[in-house]
């Protein structure tokens, strides 16, 4: 059975050589409490939902096999992915409460406005704040992407990268080599005239 880790954003997996050892939520409501309130989950969650061992500290655990958990252990350890997902929400809350308290104009505040705009020649500043502000949601996401990425890059899928490659490659030179011997076989049936 693959287990499969529970925390909102890492999606590590069991297999066989994984160095990560999965936890259980536990059954008992104060420590199953504990657990979801520290990981922000529901409480409607698999009997069976894991939790994997790179959310504990050295110091959660009875033994340094990694093997098992002390009974007042809580899930503490978070990437700072998990903490930035937060802090974009928040953002995003901050700005949609600033653009529903802007007033809607008449067309006339519109043209006022615009004219304005045309002779203060200050229009220019308008659009340096929006694209500034656009390139810096740009690079906002494009960090969340990469760390996103790094999450992916896991030992095996770089394993099985590996093999996938090695295999192309195999493929394409015995693709060569049956076009070579193809074309020697030509050149003989030329030569022989069989």
């Amino acid at each position: 059975m693959v287990n499969t880790c529970i925390v909102s954003g890492c999606k590590r997996e069991s297999y066989p050589g994984c160095g990560i050892s999965f936890h259980r939520i536990p059954a008992n409501e104060k420590q199953r409490a504990l657990w979801i309130t520290s990981m922000n989950l529901d409480n409607n969650m698999s009997k069976f939902a894991c939790v994997c061992s790179l959310h504990f500290n050295q110091d959660d655990y009875l033994t340094e096999t990694k093997k098992k958990l002390k009974p007042e252990a809580v899930p503490s350890v978070f990437p700072k992915i998990f903490q930035g997902s937060k802090k974009t929400t928040v953002l995003s809350i901050q700005n949609m409460e600033l653009e529903s308290s802007i007033q809607p104009s008449t067309s006339s505040d519109i043209t006022q406005a615009g004219t304005s705009c045309e002779r203060g020649g200050s229009s220019s500043k308008y659009d340096v704040g929006i694209s500034g502000e656009l390139s810096s949601r740009k690079v906002k996401q494009e960090e969340t992407s990469t760390q996103m990425q790094e999450l992916k890059n896991t030992p095996r899928k770089a394993k099985l990268r590996r093999d996938v490659k090695v295999l192309k490659q195999k493929l394409k030179r015995r693709e060569i080599k049956i076009g070579n011997l193809r074309s020697i076989l030509n050149l003989l049936k030329k030569n022989a005239k069989f």
